[in-house]
């Protein structure tokens, strides 16, 4: 199943960051595993800013707890997530 993950970043002084950061998904139907968001643009995880990635898993049904974090490297590696949405593209659930 595909989905998308949109990931806003927030609007404060050092909300961005340049780390690699991962999220894994759980839902009734199993887990994603830990997922390397990579970068769509160089304007990735940067303060005030939407990124959007698509992935492809087995159906994991009602999305129930997502884990999201980055690996610290870079320099300015902090990171003010403000909020992720999650769309299941097959049905259009989405997740907040």
């Amino acid at each position: 199943v595909d989905y998308k993950i949109t990931i806003f970043t927030g609007d404060r002084r050092g909300a961005g960051t340049n780390a690699n950061v991962c999220i894994k998904i759980k839902g009734s139907n199993g887990k994603s595993g830990r997922i390397l968001l990579s970068p769509d643009s160089s304007n990735s995880f940067k303060r005030n800013s939407k990124s959007i990635f698509g992935i492809q898993v087995p159906d994991l049904g009602i999305i129930e707890r997502i884990a999201i974090g980055h690996d610290d490297s870079g320099w300015g590696s902090s990171w003010y997530l403000d909020k992720i949405v999650i769309r299941n593209e097959q049905n259009g659930k989405e997740n907040y």
